[in-house]
């Protein structure tokens, strides 16, 4: 089997240069990757669902996703995807960068659209099913992107262009209410905060306090606020995120199961193997044999 991570994928099907900020990719989890942690970037993405089951996380909601599923994912918002009782998810993923949208002058479709967009402003829906009533249509315009990714003939990057402000156009005309913001921006700022920490550290040793630290908060108001954002606790939280870049590494690299446990802050071989057990249902060296 050709292992290929998430990244690798990522950099393997980049359509165009660095001065046109898109991207279109397949994925399968977990046969190219075990899982994608919680994270954000500063990228619009559409998952287009091909076969099979899966779960993504939505600001730490899990949410059951089918073959046909279109999930819209705005630019900052924390995310997950996970396979759902050793299913298999075939999945396109389609990134772009707002900047496809945004004018150098501030026009009406800049401020009356894309910046409320971006913000969390428009009541724009997260999954896109089949019955949905825009569903066929939003999926004309996912065909249509991959149709010209597949020849990229003349004039290409206009073609990309132009279909995803149609796409944007349908979605704006079926949902054309704003909202107020649901969730506390301070909050919701804190909590990436905690999030880029582990992304940075999780190789080290991290107590609650140090977590706590990062925000100015005592450990007792920590562990209140991460469990009311995350329906978890910090360790969990901790123990998960170390246990998915574990199994990424099995599944990429050739270096031993004790060198990967302590490159993923396991100091202590014994609680990683049990861990990564309870989580994955398999030994560290089981869960590697599938990617040999």
């Amino acid at each position: 089997m050709q292992n290929k991570t998430y990244e690798t994928l990522q950099e393997v099907k980049k359509h165009g240069r660095p001065d046109f900020l898109f991207n279109i990719y397949p994925c399968t989890i977990p046969m190219d990757f075990a899982e994608v942690p919680v994270h954000w970037h500063d990228d619009v993405e559409f998952i287009s669902v091909r076969k099979g089951t899966g779960i993504v996380e939505l600001d730490f909601v899990p949410h059951t996703v089918t073959a046909g599923d279109l999930i819209l994912i705005r630019p900052s918002r924390l995310h997950a995807i996970k396979p759902m009782d050793g299913n298999t998810m075939e999945y396109e993923n389609i990134m772009l960068n707002p900047s496809f949208f945004l004018s150098y002058q501030l026009d009406a479709c800049t401020q009356e659209y894309f910046i409320p967009f971006m913000e969390g402003l428009y009541h724009l829906p997260s999954i896109f099913h089949q019955e949905d009533e825009c569903y066929s249509s939003l999926m004309k315009c996912i065909t249509h992107l991959d149709d010209i990714c597949s020849t990229k003939d003349f004039a290409w990057q206009v073609g990309i262009k132009s279909t995803l402000f149609e796409l944007f156009y349908l979605l704006f005309t079926y949902y054309p209410y704003k909202q107020p913001r649901q969730m506390d921006e301070k909050k919701y700022a804190a909590l990436k905060d905690i999030i880029t920490y582990v992304d940075e550290n999780y190789a080290n040793q991290i107590a609650v306090e140090d977590a706590a630290s990062v925000l100015g908060y005592s450990e007792s108001h920590f562990m209140r606020f991460f469990k009311q954002q995350t329906n978890m606790t910090f360790i969990t939280y901790l123990n998960n995120y170390r246990l998915a870049k574990a199994a990424q590494a099995l599944s990429t690299t050739s270096d031993s199961i004790l060198e990967i446990a302590g490159n993923c802050g396991y100091e202590n071989l014994s609680l990683f193997n049990r861990q990564f057990k309870r989580k994955y249902q398999m030994t560290p060296s089981a869960f590697r044999e599938l990617y040999l």
